[in-house]
């Protein structure tokens, strides 16, 4: 947020800084401030605030008027000043399902590196390639060179997943960075420390859940430490204090944890293979990824590859070793079914490391994110664990992952008897999980138009007057007219209000949900040729906290014209004694030449409402 800092600073300086707020929320264009004692704010500085449009005070409320961004502004402001109510209790107003905002949650700190982790993926499989046909050896510059570049975001996971998960929690990225740098210290990492007499071994490079854990732990204490700590010392000594109390707990106290629960989870399964191979392999595979997800996978792995090394043909690397092609398939699934083109960019890059035995990307950018996905890639290689243990499959040797490991698991005593029963695995693995993942994937979006068809669109109405027609029906009154200076003013864009005479707001155009606010009293739309809306239902209703607001759509669906966005009971919301008046402007104005409206007295849906005079720009 480092962009709206001064912004916030200013702002605080206006109101009479942050111990002058009693309590700070905001609505789709506002910050609305509640101050102690509104004297001390100094209105006209405020005005003259670059990045300030308007400043409206009403209702007991001093209310700056931002614009789209504003909850970026807010959530700078909760960083400056931890006065804000947290976002975990702005969204339990909201009728979410706790799994969807838990899972969402996940993906906000799986998905953002999986792009980085897709081309290193794709860099080692390249690497493994050129090593299996002869081009390189192992000794060769190049081959090291690319096998640093392909295992680097792997190695570092921690780092990655530090900044992403500060990020979702709403602390300073650079405090997740440096904890998740910590903790692949090679200095650190996997030494044998002796601290107060206690002999601590912790690796945690390329794991994911510890420093999830641990920039959880470290998010009360930094945004408590956020509040206490003076201006002057906060830059450096917030994260300083942070640091010094959560990384040597978390690496002191998650790592032995992990690696006693790898080890223990590991003689179990080892134990069991002794006593049911079919068994044994549906859970050692089936289990793999949720290992890989706690950390613990190279621990529970490490009596299997003492023995191979050994000269020991073992069962547990066999059994294991049809995930990669699970998730293959998965990834190959979804990027055949999806028409989200950020998924399919993801999904095909995640398909060839797989089968390259590089299933990071597939597992954390595919199917993490997706529960129902996620559960059918356990099934799939449980399936294809199982069916290495019915035909008695074997690892003789320690090989590449993906489609050149077969060889590891080929008996040079009986190669064709070896080499069905660990192919038997990988058909199995990918074909299930295929058919699985096919009938359990959804597309989140709403609508099946793509990302591509949309930009597609936006092509072909360049220097074109885009006609915007009507997403409500009711009494027409001029924007000027609106009992709130920010609207009134133009502030917010050119556009017009409606009284509306039936509770429904359907999309005007095919676009995206760009915005919507969790009472759902307002929502902002961008059309395929970039027109930008933002329709606010009835003014000050954000205190209705989301009652009698039915959404039917959820931020970032695509939506074609005429799809039902929300419904909203008129009668309820006057009873509540709050005006009807309901703003429809088109916020990025400035991006066109003019906004012309097309009706002046009453309005049905699907009528010419705007015409946006595109035709001059070049």
């Amino acid at each position: 947020m480092a962009k709206y800092s001064n912004l916030v600073k200013e702002i605080l300086d206006g109101i009479g800084g942050k111990t002058n707020i009693a309590e700070v929320t905001h609505c789709m264009t506002r910050l609305r401030f509640v101050l102690k004692d509104e004297q001390k704010a100094n209105d006209e500085k405020i005005k003259q605030i670059d990045g300030i449009l308007q400043l409206v005070k009403a209702q007991g409320q001093y209310m700056i008027v931002i614009g789209s961004h504003v909850d970026k502004v807010y959530d700078e402001l909760c960083e400056q000043t931890g006065v804000c109510a947290s976002a975990e209790a702005a969204e339990t107003k909201s009728d979410e399902k706790t799994l969807t905002r838990f899972m969402r949650f996940i993906s906000g700190i799986i998905f953002p590196a999986t792009y980085v982790m897709c081309a290193c993926a794709i860099i080692n499989g390249i690497n493994i390639l050129l090593k299996y046909v002869g081009i390189l050896t192992p000794e060769d510059g190049i081959y090291i060179l690319l096998n640093g570049m392909g295992n680097a975001v792997l190695y570092l996971l921690p780092v990655f997943y530090g900044y992403t998960t500060a990020k979702q929690v709403k602390i300073d990225p650079f405090i997740g960075i440096g904890i998740g740098a910590a903790l692949c210290n090679p200095n650190i990492s996997g030494i044998p420390l002796d601290i107060f007499g206690f002999e601590i071994t912790a690796t945690y490079t390329s794991t994911v859940l510890p420093v999830i854990l641990i920039v959880l732990l470290a998010s009360p204490i930094a945004k408590f430490l956020n509040r206490k700590v003076p201006d002057i010392l906060r830059g450096f000594g917030v994260p300083f204090l942070t640091f010094i109390i959560v990384i040597p707990l978390g690496f002191c106290l998650i790592g032995p944890v992990v690696n006693a629960f790898g080890t223990l989870v590991g003689d179990a399964l080892n134990g069991l293979i002794a006593i049911n191979k079919v068994l044994a392999g549906f859970l050692i595979a089936g289990l793999w990824n949720v290992s890989v997800v706690l950390g613990i996978q190279g621990v529970i792995s490490l009596p299997s590859i003492a023995n191979v090394i050994g000269g020991i043909p073992d069962y547990f690397g066999a059994m294991r070793s049809g995930v990669c092609f699970a998730m293959a398939a998965t990834a190959l699934a979804v990027f055949i079914k999806t028409k989200n083109m950020k998924m399919k960019n993801v999904s095909l890059p995640a398909f060839v490391s797989a089968m390259f035995g590089v299933t990071e990307p597939a597992l954390y950018g595919v199917a993490v994110p997706n529960l129902k996905v996620f559960i059918g890639t356990l099934v799939s290689s449980g399936l294809g664990g199982a069916v290495a243990g019915l035909f008695g499959a074997m690892a003789y040797s320690v090989g590449s992952g993906g489609v050149f490991q077969v060889v590891g698991y080929i008996n040079p005593a009986d190669p064709s008897g070896s080499t069905i029963a660990i192919m038997a695995n990988y058909i199995v693995s990918f074909v299930s999980a295929f058919i699985i993942t096919w009938f359990l994937f959804k597309d989140q979006e709403k609508s099946s138009t793509s990302l591509q068809q949309l930009e597609n669109v936006k092509k072909h109405t360049k220097d074109k007057d885009i006609l915007v027609e009507s997403p409500m029906e009711g009494e027409i009154i001029t924007l000027h007219d609106v009992d709130d200076p920010a609207f009134a003013s133009g502030a917010l864009g050119k556009g017009i209000a409606v009284i509306p005479s039936r509770g429904r707001v359907i999309a005007p155009f095919d676009g995206t949900v760009s915005a919507l606010f969790n009472t759902h009293h307002a929502i902002g739309l961008t059309s395929v040729d970039g027109v930008e809306m933002l329709i606010h239902i009835g003014l000050e209703t954000v205190k209705l906290e989301g009652k009698y607001f039915t959404p039917h759509v959820k931020q970032g669906d695509t939506v074609k014209k005429g799809d039902l966005l929300i419904e909203f009971d008129i009668a309820k919301i006057k009873e509540e004694g709050y005006s009807l008046e309901t703003p429809i402007v088109i916020s990025n104005t400035d991006a066109f030449d003019d906004v012309m409206t097309e009706k002046s007295t009453n309005i049905h849906m699907y009528e010419n409402l705007f015409v946006v005079m595109n035709g001059s720009r070049g």
